[in-house]
């Protein structure tokens, strides 16, 4: 009786063991809040989200490998640095190294600090921020979209993740894109923007791009108020985003055509402005 029971707590132990590996594969990858803060810099977040909130999941050890679309150079150079302060990981396994080459940004792991002390992977969306990226071209960057994505094969550079598990041994998390979420708005990089100034002597800024179908809307400010006037649109439904100048969302709108919107800024400054339809999308860069 007493061998049929340890067998059972042996056969229970093995079973919640493999469980507890299982679940832990589920964590996400996420590429946020891209955004162009000058014509030679762009910047954007990298996010770890523990989809299995019931498990806890600890950073052993993180590497990072994030492909970008080549065509956004214009002959110039690429340089990669870390943005300071912007990271939710713990500090000595914040990432400090990082280089750019063949097209990837390079983030080297830190030291481990062991099991019950390393960074815990948040289960609340977006996730662990583990850091920001800022990428610099040595010339302005050609007018293209940036396609970030984490690689996570060997070459150039693979994204990859270990974790301690239940047995505080650290194991590597077993992930490819289909962990990937790129929740950037994507926008192509360097629009060509012209400002006119309507009978109104109101300042909107028109992005002129031949690739995107939709009708133009006017997008304006005015008197520390932003209006975003679809009058002259169809009635398809759009998203508006509103983005800082360091990528956080400020506010997120469901609008429909055939309207007019304001809204009134929260300081000045410059921001951006992504609306999306079924027609395309469109940035806008306004400067208040």
């Amino acid at each position: 009786m007493k061998k049929s029971v340890r067998k059972l707590v042996l056969i229970s132990a093995l079973i919640v063991s493999a469980c507890l590996y299982a679940e832990a594969q589920s964590v996400s990858y996420t590429i946020r809040n891209e955004v162009q803060t000058s014509d030679r810099t762009l910047e954007f977040d990298l996010f770890l989200l523990n989809t299995e909130t019931s498990i806890p999941i600890q950073i052993a050890e993180f590497q990072a490998g994030i492909y970008v679309n080549p065509d956004i150079e214009n002959g110039g150079t690429i340089s990669a640095s870390i943005v300071p302060g912007a990271s939710d990981m713990k500090r000595s396994q914040q990432p400090t190294a990082i280089t750019y080459a063949s097209n990837c940004v390079k983030i080297a792991t830190r030291m481990y600090l062991g099991c019950g002390n390393a960074t815990v992977i948040s289960t609340s969306a977006p996730g662990t921020k583990l850091c920001r990226v800022r990428l610099t071209n040595s010339v302005a960057f050609a007018s293209q979209k940036a396609n970030l994505g984490f690689n996570f094969l060997a070459r150039p550079y693979a994204s990859r993740l270990f974790y301690y598990n239940s047995n505080c041994v650290s194991t590597q998390l077993v992930t490819d894109s289909t962990n990937c979420f790129n929740l950037t708005s994507n926008p192509v990089l360097n629009y060509s923007f012209s400002t006119t100034t309507n009978s109104n002597n109101k300042i909107k800024s028109t992005c002129v791009s031949s690739e995107l179908s939709m009708a133009d809307p006017k997008v304006f400010v005015a008197s520390g108020k932003l209006t975003i006037d679809l009058s002259a649109c169809d009635n398809d439904a759009y998203s508006a985003y509103l983005l800082d100048v360091n990528g956080h969302s400020v506010w997120c709108k469901s609008l429909s055509g055939g309207e007019s919107y304001s809204y009134g800024l929260p300081g000045r400054g410059m921001y951006l402005v992504n609306l999306v339809s079924s027609g395309g999308q469109k940035v806008y860069k306004i400067v208040f």
